[in-house]
């Protein structure tokens, strides 16, 4: 999907930039063009055209002419403008150079754009002597006075006529910027004269400068923004007032002193106007727009300052080195949207596509933005293969920001895909979490990176300036109640200053350096298999006391390694564990680094609950007392739980209006689970057969990213379409709370506009106990049958799964679909047993009037056709695990898979047949497939796996996964402690199958070509990490 500007395309005219520049100079005469902020000193427009002459003609008489490259290695002066536009006038190309460039990095820049002349300051001049002596730089000027450099003065005296030079504008070279070299050697940007010239058109309408403005001009000159501000600003008559580096008092003094009227300027300084005492000495009352562009801001930090600046409009704007301005936001602070960089200028269109796969995606779908416009750069100089990579063929610039579009065509930048932080599968956005620090009163400044974490693979790492006392734990708790678990602050660091470029950007790889040396270092002070053996020792022989000592201190070592954090110090041993915000991976490494280690059991629920680390070392020493290997076999969860005193549905669910009739065309149906794997395709399944509006609940901060979480759901599964926005309206809240987290207005509103109730979601997991899933497999379940009782009644389809029938008694029985749900004894998965409970309560909201209907899936595999499946599950974790042990064994009697799209459409065919009320359906595979065929499937691909007896390969998965790495590790417990059945009951699903018999759904077998189907989907999509022996799928 290409976005193009709302704006109407304008005229650009085929104009060299020097003379566009000075087109209205003539006119301007005496108004200062130029003010040196330290000294005032003072060059009029008359004198800037004047100056530019007499330079132009005293270089042609040197011998550079067109095409030649002069660099240009200073501070911002007022002389940096007569420079450029000298050497432009002349067909020349200027390569601006960072002043903070040390004579080696300045070397290289001058040999890769072939500089023949070099100016600089005098505190510069001897690094670029240094630097000339390894390039073909002929003579260096200098702005002043030093040894061995001339006076650029002298140029001055230059006299006569500038030589005619043909210059065709959207061809020849004016400007050759190097990009910052994050990742690798920096890159010469090539512009021509029109990319200038028609950026300058682009955003004329949103940025209306006149002479009437004093702008400031304390973007570094050598960096894009401020080389495209200054030009433009002269071009439309206003005076620029030169910084030659940023202080915040000489800042806001300039800015009182000539009365500025727009700044351009990035976050750090953003920041500073809006935090820093020292800017209430200063009227800066004349300021009536500030723009800032290089980083997103937040909204709270725009707030700030606009309360501080009380006449002034903040906005902000998009661009690169490579694109110049490519996004802007107008004046107008109506047009104006928090967070956003405002919309696509004229002549530019834009695409975002799904990173992996670069697929376009559409509205409120975060992906890499890509641009096409006539601003866009050239080429990289000498860099065909950086330049093929980064511009297509077809013209787009691939920009490596990720950003998303709304509705209203503003753009919104995330951050970038080099700096995105992958913990536990889940991408972390540094930018995000940099804005949730500034909003703490007593951080004055931030920056968060990436720090390699053994089993998370990365984890947040902040660095943070105080300005006033605070701990670390009091900041990290402070952003850990604002964000998902998965993105906490796990490590942080004060500091005294942020690192960052002249133009102000965070210099993020400085820092991300710097944890990844000191991440090396500890990991090389790791204790030694020696000290660890020492440990264990202590353990048995030490008293009571030294052996409660050793394990905390060994307990809170764990935790630090788990979460990620600095130093153990920071763990109260009194404190709920479950208020460290582990989430459900690292429980369960934490579990597995402590049993493995120690030889014990540690429950899982102990883990969630309300205990301590003084709690589980009272535990450890009960586990190690008798004979170092005691093994508590029972958690809490683990106990004969009689599932049957479980089963109590709240006595106030029964309909409000008892009636036989309901809505049977729906016009509003309520889908709970839809951005998981089988709610995605009932949700594609719902709006392809039904005319209705589907509600999701889904847990998000708004409805914008709650509508975007579903829109990528269906997107990773290649079944979005943009024809299904405008009919799914997201539901904010969470199953696991009383009226499903929403207010009492909003539930009675829910309850009036819902027809019908499709109850998919349930939290699936083989690990965690029955306490643990109860308040959202089960509560979950009552808050939605209460909401199917209210008001009016709403029949409810319930997703349920065969594993209900798990309990001994239906061992080697045939279960069928009218068979009483009668037994619960033995169960053992707590997953099961919560979904028995449910669906107990599902069937007495039956008895009291509510219309049900149940459909108990069996494992559920990808879509038949495409193979898109959720990669995450048992089984595929399973797959590849046991690929990666190089074995196999029957977890099951059958491995039964029923492909994504057979159950989505069953269920919702079997749902719009009236019949179906008071039913349950099996959807499982009447065509299923043993392990053992799995095995040798596998093996046909020319993967080396064997088939063995459960018993050897549960011995060789204790020997084998010993990391996250193997996608068994975190199925570890599970796995210990799974028992084969002496046979797993029969599920019968002929009823079900004579009701879809009038229908074309039938299930695919599961055989070679479904196999194959799957296969390839993992290997298509990089997933399976095991490079396939044969081509046999090809």
């Amino acid at each position: 999907m290409i976005f193009g500007s709302l704006y109407p395309d304008i005229p650009i005219p085929k104009q060299p930039l020097t003379e566009f520049v000075l087109q209205r100079a003539i006119n301007l005469a005496d108004k200062p063009a130029l003010i040196e902020g330290l000294t005032n000193r003072i060059i009029t427009y008359k004198q800037l055209v004047e100056s530019i002459r007499k330079i132009a003609c005293s270089l042609a008489a040197r011998g550079f002419s067109k095409g030649d490259v002069l660099a240009i290695y200073s501070p911002n002066i007022p002389e940096y403008a007569i420079a450029f536009h000298a050497v432009a006038t002349l067909g020349g190309i200027i390569t601006t150079v960072n002043p903070s460039y040390t004579a080696e990095e300045l070397a290289y820049q001058l040999n890769d754009a072939g500089a023949k002349h070099l100016i600089t300051i005098p505190d510069l001049v001897g690094q670029a002597l240094e630097a000339i002596g390894h390039s073909k730089v002929e003579e260096v000027f200098v702005f002043g006075e030093a040894a061995g450099a001339t006076r650029f003065s002298v140029l001055l005296e230059g006299e006569g006529e500038i030589p005619k030079v043909q210059i065709n504008p959207q061809e020849d070279l004016v400007a050759l910027l190097y990009s910052s070299g994050t990742t690798g050697m920096p890159k010469g940007v090539m512009h021509t004269h029109h990319s200038f010239v028609a950026n300058f058109h682009q955003f004329q309408n949103c940025e209306p400068v006149s002479k009437a403005d004093a702008i400031i001009g304390v973007l570094p000159f050598f960096h894009a923004y401020g080389l495209v501000m200054l030009n433009y600003s002269l071009a439309c008559g206003a005076t620029v007032v030169t910084m030659p580096r940023f202080d915040l008092e000489a800042f806001v003094s300039l800015i009182e002193k000539h009365k500025i009227t727009r700044i351009h300027i990035v976050p750090p300084i953003l920041l500073a106007l809006a935090k820093q005492p020292i800017v209430d000495k200063y009227d800066l009352s004349s300021l009536r727009v500030l723009t800032s562009g290089a980083a997103p801001l937040s909204h709270q930090l725009i707030e700030e300052c606009e309360q501080r600046l009380t006449n002034c409009v903040v906005k902000q704007a998009y661009g690169t080195t490579e694109t110049f301005v490519t996004t802007y936001t107008p004046d107008e602070r109506d047009k104006i949207k928090p967070g956003s960089v405002g919309q696509c200028l004229p002549h530019v269109e834009c695409q975002i596509v799904n990173v992996d796969t670069q697929q376009p995606l559409g509205f409120n779908q975060s992906g890499e933005l890509w641009v096409r416009g006539p601003q866009i750069m050239k080429g990289y100089l000498n860099n065909p293969d950086a330049t093929a990579s980064t511009i297509n063929r077809d013209g787009w610039y691939h920009t490596g920001d990720i950003v998303y579009i709304d509705e209203d065509d503003y753009f919104y930048i995330v951050d970038r895909i080099k700096e995105l932080i992958k913990c536990n599968g889940y991408s972390i956005a540094p930018a995000e979490l940099e804005a949730v620090l500034l909003s703490h009163p007593a951080v004055a400044d931030a920056c968060v990176v990436k720090s390699p974490h053994p089993s998370s693979g990365e984890v947040p790492k902040a660095f943070v300036v105080l300005k006033a006392a605070a701990t670390a734990q009091e900041i990290m708790e402070f952003v850990a109640g604002q964000v998902a678990p998965h993105k906490m602050i796990r490590r942080l660091e004060f500091v005294d200053k942020i690192p960052k470029s002249p133009s102000g950007k965070i210099l993020r790889r400085i820092l991300a350096q710097q944890e990844l040396t000191n991440i090396k270092a500890a990991s090389s002070d790791e204790q030694p298999l020696e000290q660890r053996l020492e440990f264990l020792e202590q353990l048995d022989d030490g008293s009571l006391g030294q052996r409660q000592e050793l394990l905390i201190a060994y307990i809170r070592e764990q935790f630090v390694k788990v979460l990620g954090i600095n130093t153990s110090q920071n763990l109260d041993i009194e404190k709920p564990l479950h208020e460290l915000r582990l989430d459900s991976l690292m429980n369960i490494d934490l579990k597995n680094r402590i049993d493995t280690e120690l030889g014990v059991d540690i429950p899982i629920d102990m883990l969630l609950g309300n205990s301590n680390i003084n709690q589980l070392v009272n535990l450890l020493l009960q586990q190690l007392t008798a004979k170092n290997t005691i093994i508590s076999k029972k958690s809490s969860a683990e106990l004969a739980t009689d599932l049957n005193s479980e089963v109590v549905l709240d006595s106030t669910i029964f309909p409000e209006y008892p009636s036989e009739s309901f809505v049977t065309e729906p016009a509003a149906i309520l889908l709970t689970g839809a951005t998981g794997f089988l709610g995605a395709f009932l949700l594609q399944e719902l709006l392809l057969k039904t005319q209705a509006d589907v509600y999701c609940l889904v847990r998000s901060t708004d409805a914008r990213s709650g509508k975007m979480r579903i829109q990528n759901n269906l997107e990773s599964y290649g079944i979005w379409h943009e024809d299904f926005a405008e009919r799914i309206i997201p539901i904010l809240g969470d199953l696991s709370q009383l009226m499903l987290g929403l207010s009492l207005q909003d539930f009675q509103k829910m309850s009036s506009i819902i027809d019908t109730i499709y109850h998919n979601a349930a939290w699936i997991n083989y690990v965690y106990p029955y306490s643990a899933l109860k308040p959202t497999n089960i509560l979950g379940t009552q808050e939605i049958l209460r909401l199917a009782s209210r008001v009016k009644i709403k029949p409810v389809h319930y997703i349920s799964t065969i594993a209900v029938f798990e309990s001994p008694a239906y061992w080697g029985k045939v279960v069928t679909e009218s068979d009483q749900l009668d037994h619960s004894e033995g169960m053992k998965l707590a997953y099961s047993q919560s979904k028995w409970v449910a669906e107990k309560l599902v069937m007495l909201a039956s008895d009291r009037g509510i219309p049900v209907s149940i459909y108990r899936s069996p494992f559920i595999s990808g879509h038949s056709q495409t193979g898109a499946w959720y990669k995450d599950d048992v089984i595929c974790r399973t797959i590849k695990g046991c690929i990666q042990i190089g074995s196999m064994t029957d977890i099951t009697d059958t491995l039964d898979l029923a492909p994504v799209d057979y159950l989505s459409q069953s269920i919702v065919y079997l749902s719009q047949q009236k019949d179906s009320l008071g039913k349950a359906f099996h959807l499982n595979n009447p065509q299923s497939i043993s392990w053992r065929e799995l095995t040798d499937f596998i093996r046909s691909l020319g993967y080396q796996i064997e088939h063995i007896a459960y018993h050897d390969w549960q011995t060789q998965l204790n020997n084998s996964v010993r990391s996250q790495e193997n996608p068994l590790y975190h199925l570890l417990p599970f796995y210990q402690k799974h028992y084969q059945q002496s046979t797993d009951p029969k599920i019968s699903c002929l009823a079900t199958q004579n009701a879809l018999t009038v229908s074309s759904i039938r299930c695919p077998p599961v055989n070679e070509q479904l196999l194959n189907t799957y296969f390839s989907y993992f290997l298509r999509s990089g997933w399976l990490g095991v490079s396939l022996p044969s081509n046999k799928l090809a």
